[in-house]
């Protein structure tokens, strides 16, 4: 988790073209939760918890990540 302003320029020009102010829009990276753990609030719980830190930082918008992976990826 980092304010995009922190990035590279040619990741924050998707979101500076479109007039938002990279300044105040944290970037959530990927999260993992392993099977076993999910269902038991813990992701909400971490989502919630970066929310908070990333206003507290400044942040007034956050963006999120993805890997996208083909079915039969060995590593989806």
């Amino acid at each position: 988790m980092a304010p995009k302003n922190d990035h590279k320029a040619e990741f924050r020009a998707l979101f500076e073209e479109r007039g938002i102010d990279t300044r105040h829009l944290f970037y959530f990276g990927e999260s993992v939760l392993l099977p076993e753990f999910r269902g038991r609030g813990i992701g909400h719980d971490f989502v919630d918890h970066r929310e908070v830190h990333a206003a507290e930082c400044g942040a007034t918008a956050a963006s999120l990540g993805a890997i996208a992976r083909a079915e039969d990826h060995p590593a989806r």
